[in-house]
């Protein structure tokens, strides 16, 4: 194996969290970097959960938002018809 095959994700560390399923599959718009996902308490001792960059840029986003509209966008894909006879004949 080459040198070069982790260069887009490299040392990235990804923890299952129900919450945050995109952490470390997400880039941050603002600079490129990877972003992560953590939670924070709020005064209600609630736990809210969001997307954020590990740079100083600060982009912050809601984990509901985010992972809400990746599910919208996957829902929207669909098989060519070809692709799905295929399937059905193996």
């Amino acid at each position: 194996m080459d040198g070069n095959a982790h260069l887009a994700r490299p040392n990235v560390k990804i923890l299952c969290d129900d919450n945050l399923p995109l952490r470390g599959f997400l880039v941050c718009l603002d600079c490129g970097h990877l972003i992560t996902g953590s939670a924070s308490s709020g005064l209600s001792e609630n736990k809210y959960y969001y997307y954020h960059c590990q740079s100083p840029c600060k982009y912050r986003y809601k984990s509901e938002i985010v992972n809400n509209r990746f599910l919208e966008v996957l829902q929207a894909l669909e098989m060519r018809e070809s692709i799905k006879k295929y399937l059905k004949r193996c």
